[in-house]
């Protein structure tokens, strides 16, 4: 997989990452937030297969991959807080979704939008047999 592929692949996807249905108005604007580092691999798969599926789904998105720079402990919950900062200079998001650049969804029928409450999106995952690794896991993909 190459981004060359994923960038023809996915015409109307804008730069940076962004979409809008030409066809409809979404309820809802929705910023994808990635905390990433040395992670190239799974990042070309992961937007191989989400751009298509938020496309299918009708979401009009932005993406926002947030790099850790240096060795030094990765902390997930700063790259997301700068994220989401980061989102709201660019566009006036209602709808946030964090997520690990490893977990793709199998199906369309895991709706990419916000909920009343907070929704873990990520509540089976093959690597762990279609079960959470623990009980009360709430993290990987969420709103």
């Amino acid at each position: 997989m190459t981004l060359e592929r994923v960038q023809r692949e996915n015409p109307s996807v804008t730069e940076g990452g962004r979409y809008t249905p030409p066809d409809c108005r979404a309820k809802q604007k929705v910023a994808i937030i990635i905390p990433f580092r040395h992670r190239d691999n799974h990042l070309k798969y992961w937007l191989h297969y989400l751009h298509p599926i938020l496309r299918r789904q009708k979401i009009d998105y932005g993406i926002y991959i947030i790099n850790q720079l240096g060795e030094d402990t990765f902390n997930r919950a700063k790259l997301l807080n700068i994220g989401y900062t980061e989102a709201l200079k660019d566009a006036a998001y209602d709808c946030f979704i964090f997520s690990d650049v490893d977990l793709i969804p199998m199906d369309d029928r895991n709706l990419y939008h916000c909920y009343d409450q907070p929704r873990h999106f990520a509540i089976a995952m093959d690597k762990f047999g279609f079960r959470l690794p623990y009980a009360g896991y709430f993290g990987g993909v969420s709103d």
